[in-house]
């Protein structure tokens, strides 16, 4: 653990573990800017960097930290059911305007 990793294994676990790990956390977010898309692709690919020149004890502990990272995101604050509820909210309010829209125009039919 305290020499680099020649298979780059370990770099590579980590890089795409911390790519994960920032991809489900952004998914939730209502709002995406260019400073987080950036921080998504660039990230990773500084761990992996890191990754190959440090030794694999440190690499083993990133790709370790974020895998559980992904799994903790997707099991406590799972992106996509956050999503499902959103949309069902925004399908609700659309649901009522249209109701009231409806009820308006046969409001003023039998005027």
């Amino acid at each position: 653990l305290g020499g680099v990793d020649t298979t780059l294994v370990l770099p590579i676990l980590a890089a795409v573990f911390t790519f994960l790990s920032t991809w489900l956390s952004n998914k939730a977010l209502s709002e995406r800017n260019g400073a987080t898309t950036a921080m998504m692709y660039g990230i990773p690919v500084l761990i992996f960097i890191f990754g190959v020149y440090a030794p694999s004890g440190v690499a083993l502990y990133w790709a370790v930290s974020n895998a559980y990272q992904v799994l903790q995101t997707y099991f406590l604050n799972n992106p996509f059911k956050i999503i499902a509820e959103r949309e069902a909210v925004v399908q609700a309010q659309k649901n009522l305007e249209n109701r009231k829209r409806k009820a308006k125009k046969k409001a003023q039919k039998t005027k």
